[in-house]
Parts: C-alpha cells; sequence; structure tokens
C-alpha cells in the first residue's frame, strides 16, 4: 500500500543527503588548492633551510682548511632536509 508520508520522509532524505554531499564537494574544491598552495610553501622553506646549512658548513670548512670543498667531501647529513617529502634518515 502507498503511505504519501514514508514517500516524503524518503525524498526528503534523499534531498538533504543530495545538499550534504554538494555542500562537501565545495568545500573541498575551494580548501584543496589552498592546502596544496601551503604544502608548497612549506616545502619550499625546509629546502632553503636545508641549503642555508649547507652552505654555512662549507663556509666553515673553507675557513678551517683554506679552501671549499669538493661536492663530494659534504657529509650526507648536512644535506638532509627536515619532513617527509625528502626524509630526513641517513641511509
Amino acid at each position: 500500500m502507498f503511505r504519501p508520508s514514508t514517500f516524503l520522509s524518503n525524498c526528503t532524505t534523499g534531498l538533504r543527503l543530495t545538499i550534504t554531499v554538494a555542500t562537501m564537494a565545495v568545500v573541498a574544491a575551494v580548501a584543496l588548492p589552498i592546502y596544496n598552495d601551503q604544502a608548497k610553501r612549506s616545502n619550499r622553506a625546509q629546502a632553503r633551510a636545508a641549503l642555508l646549512n649547507a652552505a654555512q658548513w662549507m663556509e666553515r670548512t673553507a675557513m678551517a682548511r683554506g679552501h671549499y670543498p669538493v661536492a663530494a667531501a659534504i657529509p650526507h647529513d648536512v644535506l638532509l632536509v627536515e619532513g617527509s617529502l625528502w626524509g630526513s634518515k641517513a641511509p
């Protein structure tokens, strides 16, 4: 038997679900690019810090030895970048 109240409550539930899914899609479409930009900025800052660390090590070594070291002489831990993207453990 057809019950109008049951049919309307099912339609209302489906409509609420559709509105919720659409709202979440809009939020994701706005938030994802913002998150990606922030992650890029963070990675750049970490890489910049690692390069400054390597440059300072080279300057200290040059002052101690009287000449700059060759690239192969740079210890691996000097070139490490903090963060999970590049890893932070020496091999």
